[in-house]
């Protein structure tokens, strides 16, 4: 590929990667967050904050996370 069209798909794909470096590391955090969470007994304050921030989640992030974190740990 050359031209507009290379240079097109050179970009979509360090925005695919950027956007799966983001990704990943939210995934990290959220990790981290719920270990944290969880190793407080009676935090429920953080731990309902946790779920009504996800709650609104689409399907299909849901998907795409579920899938980043199978991949991560394989």
């Amino acid at each position: 590929l050359g031209g507009v069209y290379g240079t097109r798909a050179v970009k979509f794909l360090k925005d695919a990667r950027a956007k799966s470096k983001a990704l990943k590391e939210i995934i990290e955090g959220n990790e981290l967050f719920k270990k944290q969470a969880a190793a407080v007994p009676n935090d429920k304050p953080a731990v309902f904050a946790f779920k009504e921030a996800h709650k609104n989640q689409s399907p299909q992030t849901r998907q795409i996370v579920a899938e980043t974190k199978t991949n991560a740990n394989s």
